[in-house]
Formats: C-alpha cells, sequence, structure tokens
C-alpha cells in the first residue's frame, strides 16, 4: 500500500516526485519488504523525500537518497 500510494502520487505529477516532500499515513504496520524496498522505489521516482507515519508501531521513517534518513518512535 505504501508503495502504491508513492507511485500514484509520481503519476499524478507526470511521472516523477523530483524536489517534492510528502507525507505518507499508514494505518496498518508497515513490513519488512516495505522498509528495504521503498528507498529503491524513491530513487525511481528521482528521489522524493517522504516521511511515513506508522500509527500501529508509532514510526516515522523519513527516506531520502535510497535510504532510511531518520527513523523515530513517538508517543
Amino acid at each position: 500500500a505504501e508503495a502504491t500510494a508513492v507511485m500514484r502520487a509520481a503519476r499524478a505529477n507526470g511521472g516523477s516526485l523530483k524536489g517534492q516532500t510528502l507525507e505518507v499515513h499508514v494505518d496498518n504496520s508497515m513490513c519488512n519488504n516495505c522498509e528495504s524496498v521503498l528507498p529503491y522505489i524513491g530513487l525511481e521516482l528521482d528521489n522524493p523525500t517522504v516521511t511515513f507515519i506508522d500509527a500501529t508501531k508509532k514510526i516515522v521513517r523519513t527516506m531520502r537518497d535510497g535510504r532510511w534518513i531518520s527513523v523515530r518512535h513517538y508517543e
């Protein structure tokens, strides 16, 4: 679902998210596959900065440059 959300945003923006900053609110836990694959999808979509807010695990993750640049827990 997270990958779909990012890809739909790119499609709505002409196929690219270059220079964009996005925030995606996740209503279920992100799976381990998303944690490893999403940064690569971001690179394919011209490297936006994307923050995923996982309300179930109370984790905020931000990706850019093909990696997670920030992971933090919140209350």
